[in-house]
């Protein structure tokens, strides 16, 4: 094994959504047959948590605040990182896809794990 050989995992996935009231309720919960490695999986759980949210939200709102752990995912999104690894370009392509066709503007936010972790009560 080489230094370039990413390590693969088990991905998991959950998205949690947080209403007017701040009730966090998870609505997906998903674990993948395929590995992954860790940046591919964190382009997976924003994706997956857009397409859950957009299948979720009933009432039209303005805008999402989209909360996650990965600085790369933000970054790269954001233009302030370019996406050199080639495993990612089909994800990033893919969110900033979504991202544009979204029926509300998105605010894609870096949080600290364990941030995060305190909000869902971990």
């Amino acid at each position: 094994m080489n230094n370039q050989t990413p390590h693969l995992r088990r991905a998991y996935f959950s998205c949690h959504m947080k209403d007017d009231e701040k009730t966090i309720k998870t609505i997906e919960k998903r674990q993948f047959k395929r590995q992954y490695t860790n940046n591919e999986c964190e382009y997976l759980g924003v994706i997956l948590s857009l397409v859950s949210a957009k299948k979720t939200i009933k009432e039209l709102t303005d805008h999402i605040e989209l909360n996650t752990d990965s600085m790369l995912v933000v970054k790269q999104i954001s233009g302030e990182y370019k996406v050199k690894a080639d495993n990612l370009k089909v994800y990033y392509r893919k969110l900033k896809t979504i991202l544009k066709n979204y029926p509300c503007k998105v605010n894609l936010n870096w949080m600290s794990r364990n941030i995060i972790s305190k909000e869902l009560g971990h």
